[in-house]
């Protein structure tokens, strides 16, 4: 659980930071969401991510450490949609996508993380919430607590 509440976190954060490189970064995140959305569906090739793992080879001759993670959209792309993140949050990201799931995160997740801003205030058609209900469940008496 604290993995997913970690991974929940940094991405609401990554995502607020790829808001503010957007031509929508003063709008509100539903704005931001459909521009991502229809940024992924125009997309004929995958986003590129550079680095594509968590930290570099500093041992290597001509390596250097980057100081950004960045995000290159397909060629065929126009307008282009070039994004970078700090690699601090972007690789921290990473590592928690990877122990999660078992492997990094490609461009198009990056992207999704935008496509997804605001999900906390969506509504569904029946007037409730979209979000996370956890409960613990004592398995010996069979209650439930919220």
């Amino acid at each position: 659980m604290r993995l997913i509440a970690d991974l929940k976190e940094q991405a609401r954060n990554l995502a607020l930071k790829l808001k503010d490189q957007t031509p929508c970064s003063k709008e509100a995140d539903e704005v931001a969401a459909e521009w991502a959305r229809l940024k992924l569906e125009a997309a004929s090739g995958d986003f590129t991510v550079m680095p594509s793992r968590p930290g570099s080879p500093r041992s290597g001759p001509g390596y250097a450490e980057a100081s950004d993670l960045w995000l290159f959209s397909p060629p065929d792309m126009k307008p282009t949609c070039d994004l970078s993140l700090p690699t601090t949050a972007g690789f921290a990201f990473m590592r928690t996508f990877g122990q999660l799931v078992g492997e990094y995160p490609d461009g198009r997740c990056f992207l999704a993380l935008l496509e997804f801003l605001g999900w906390e205030s969506l509504e569904r058609e029946d007037g409730g919430r979209v979000g996370w209900t956890l409960r613990a469940r004592d398995l010996r008496g069979g209650s439930q607590q919220r």
